[in-house]
C-alpha cells in the first residue's frame, strides 16, 4: 500500500514539474511546438522578468498566426434599463488577469481587438454630443468618446465611418451612429475596438434608459490579440506574486505533501527499520503506529497482543508428575568406612525432637516447635538423605524438611559408635597359635 502510493506520488510528481517546466513564451510559440487543440496554456510572456506566468486562451485554428484570447466577468449580453442620467449604468470590467499581464500580452502582439456592441429602442449614445449618454474606459482610465469600428475617429460609430447609418427623423441628416435616431425600431451599433494602445476595456457607461419605452442590451467581448514579430516589452513594476501563491507553488506544496504521507505509509507497513521502533514507542505509546508489522516490544495500552502458540509437546516417560521440581540440597556429613558387620546398639538415646526443618536460605538445621510448625507443613515431595540414610518430606516452595521416623535416626547413630568398637576391638586381640 505504501509502496503504491509513494509510487504513484512520483510519478504526480514528475508529471507536474514537466508541465510546470514546459509552458511557453506566448500562444504562438506553443503552435510553433507542433500544439494543434485549442485551450488554456500557461506562458511567460517575458520569460525570465519579474512577470510571473499565467494562463491563457490560445486559439490555433481560426487564424493564420496563434491567437491569445483574454477573457471577462461580462461577456453575456446584459440589459440596461433603468438608467437616465448620462453614463448612471457603470459595469467595471474584470478580467481573468491582471491589468500589466494584459498590457505584457498586447504588447508582445502583432495586433489586438475587441468587440463592443450596443443595441437599442429610445436609447441613444450620443457619442458626438459635448455630453454624451454612453462611454467606454481604456486601459489607463481614460475616457473614450468612439465606438466598435471607428477606432480613433470620436464621436462615431462603424456606421458613420461608412456614411450608413440610420437618419435624423427632423433633419433627414444622417446620423454617426444607428442608436443616436431614439426611435421605437430596434438599432444596432457594433464594430471592433483595434487600437491595442489602450486596450482594454476596463468599464462601460450608459444612460438615456430612464423611461418606459427607452432600453438597452451590451456585448461586450473578450480581449483577442494575434501573434507577429514582437516588439520591446516595457518594463514591469508589479509586485511579484509569492511563490507559494502561484498555480507552480500549490502544485509542488501539494505533491510534497503527498510523497510525505506515502514515506509514512512505507515506514509503517514495509521498512520498519530499528530507529523507527523507537520513535513509535517514544510518541505513539508503543505499537499505535506499527502494529502491522509488529515492530514493537508488546501491545499499546487497550489493543490485544497477537501471539504465536507453539503446540505442547508431549511428555516422555522420563518425566516425573509427582516430583517435578527437585528436591533441596542434601546434607552432607564427612564419609565414614562401612562396618564389616552391622551390630546394633540399643542404649543409644532417641532424639530429643522428632520434628525439624531447614531454613531455606541456610544450610544449618534448625530446630523448631513441633507444636508451632507441624500444622504449617505441607509435603510436595519425599527423598532420602544419602548421608545418614534418613526418610524426609519436603516442601519445594519453602524448603522445610520433616523427618519421616525417628528409628532410622537411632539405627544411623548406632552405626558411627559400632564402628568405632569394632575398630578398638581389632587393635587389642592378639591371636593364637597353635603349636604342632
Amino acid at each position: 500500500m505504501g509502496s503504491n502510493i509513494l509510487g504513484t506520488s512520483i510519478v504526480f510528481l514528475i508529471v507536474s514539474i514537466g508541465c510546470v517546466s514546459g509552458q511557453y513564451k506566448n500562444c504562438q510559440a506553443a503552435k510553433d511546438d507542433g500544439q494543434t487543440t485549442n485551450g488554456r496554456y500557461t506562458i511567460d510572456i517575458d520569460e525570465t522578468g519579474s512577470l510571473t506566468s499565467f494562463i491563457v486562451y490560445c486559439d490555433f485554428t481560426s487564424s493564420a498566426t496563434a491567437v491569445t484570447i483574454m477573457n471577462h466577468d461580462s461577456e453575456a449580453r446584459t440589459q440596461i434599463t433603468g438608467f437616465d442620467n448620462a453614463g448612471e449604468y457603470i459595469d467595471s470590467i474584470a478580467y481573468e488577469v491582471s491589468m500589466t499581464q494584459i498590457a505584457a500580452v498586447v504588447s508582445d502582439s502583432a495586433s489586438c481587438q475587441q468587440h463592443l456592441k450596443y443595441e437599442c429602442m429610445h436609447s441613444a449614445l450620443g457619442l458626438s454630443d459635448s455630453s454624451p449618454y454612453a462611454w467606454w474606459v481604456d486601459r489607463s482610465g481614460a475616457q473614450q468618446t468612439y465606438w466598435g469600428g471607428a477606432t480613433g475617429l470620436d464621436g462615431k460609430c462603424a456606421c458613420g465611418v461608412g456614411g450608413t447609418c440610420a437618419s435624423d427623423l427632423t433633419t433627414s441628416a444622417t446620423l454617426t451612429c444607428n442608436c443616436d435616431a431614439n426611435d421605437a425600431t430596434w438599432r444596432i451599433d457594433e464594430g471592433y475596438l483595434e487600437d491595442k494602445s489602450v486596450l482594454p476595456v476596463t468599464m462601460l457607461r450608459f444612460g438615456d434608459t430612464g423611461q418606459s419605452a427607452e432600453e438597452g442590451y451590451v456585448t461586450l467581448g473578450p480581449l483577442l490579440c494575434y501573434a507577429g514579430e514582437s516588439t520591446t516589452i516595457p518594463p514591469v513594476t508589479a509586485t511579484p506574486t509569492p511563490w507559494v501563491q502561484t498555480a507552480a507553488g500549490i502544485v509542488v506544496i501539494i505533491i510534497c505533501i503527498l510523497i510525505f504521507i506515502g514515506i509514512v505509509i512505507m515506514l509503517n507497513f514495509c521498512l520498519c527499520a530499528p530507529w523507527w521502533r523507537g520513535v513509535c514507542t517514544r510518541y505513539c505509546g508503543c505499537c499505535k503506529c506499527c502494529d502491522a508489522c509488529l515492530c514493537c516490544d508488546g501491545p499499546s495500552v487497550g489493543q490485544v497482543q497477537k501471539v504465536k502458540v507453539e503446540p505442547t509437546k508431549k511428555l516422555t516417560k522420563s518425566v516425573s508428575f509427582v516430583n517435578e521440581k527437585k528436591p533441596p540440597p542434601a546434607i552432607t556429613y564427612p564419609k565414614q568406612k562401612a562396618p564389616a558387620q552391622e551390630v546394633l546398639v540399643v542404649d543409644a538415646p532417641p532424639p530429643k525432637k522428632s520434628f525439624f526443618i531447614q531454613d531455606k536460605n541456610s544450610t544449618d538445621w534448625e530446630e523448631l516447635e513441633k507444636e508451632k510448625k507441624q500444622s504449617n507443613f505441607v509435603a510436595d515431595g519425599q527423598a532420602v538423605d544419602p548421608a545418614t540414610g534418613r526418610s524426609y518430606a519436603y516442601n519445594s516452595k519453602t524448603g522445610q524438611r520433616k523427618w519421616l521416623d525417628t528409628a532410622t535416626a537411632v539405627v544411623a547413630a548406632n552405626r558411627l559408635r559400632n564402628a568405632g568398637r569394632q575398630r578398638d576391638a581389632t587393635n587389642t586381640v592378639t591371636p593364637t597359635t597353635n603349636s604342632v
